[in-house]
């Protein structure tokens, strides 16, 4: 009776040991693919991939390319400015490629500050960057030169002569 006992313990505790790890076992792989515009056809870089409902995620490369881990009845969703989100579900699938469709109101709801009014993003036809005053009022400046240099990409601020004080030349 007592060895009856004995492994009776015995697979009760391998069979509470081991069925949580089956559980886990089940749960994530790798899931790959490619990230497409649908007007162009296109591979978009950039895209965030998140496994809804939880903190894994993942970008498209320069070539549009992504890779995730994953369980079959996760759901990623794939997201970028100017695209309508698409969600697709995992299920037996190892790879999946998604067709971003285009959001033209999305761009529209984009709006710069230009410094003298404001634009929408999609009127804006160059590169646009600027510095708040409060960012300036908080730095320990002597003119306003000192105030681009370093912080406005396409803007080269370079001291115009080799003594201190001396002016500064700015280019675009």
């Amino acid at each position: 009776m007592k060895i009856r006992h004995l492994l009776l313990l015995l697979f009760w505790t391998v069979f509470i040991a081991t069925v949580p790890l089956s559980l886990l076992a089940q749960s994530l792989k790798n899931i790959t693919g490619t990230v497409y515009d649908s007007s162009a056809n296109n591979v978009i870089p950039g895209v965030s991939i998140i496994v809804k409902g939880s903190s894994r995620g993942a970008s498209t490369d320069e070539n549009g390319k992504y890779s995730i881990q994953a369980a079959p009845s996760d759901v990623l969703v794939f997201s970028i400015i100017g695209y309508a989100d698409q969600q697709v579900t995992v299920g037996s699938r190892s790879a999946i490629n998604v067709v971003m469709q285009e959001n033209a109101m999305m761009l529209q709801s984009v709006v710069v500050n230009v410094g003298y009014g404001t634009q929408r993003r999609a009127d804006v036809t160059g590169a646009v960057a600027s510095i708040s005053s409060k960012e300036i009022s908080e730095l320990p400046l002597t003119n306003f030169q000192q105030a681009l240099q370093g912080r406005t990409p396409g803007i080269d601020v370079v001291a115009a002569g080799a003594t201190p004080g001396s002016g500064v030349t700015v280019r675009i």
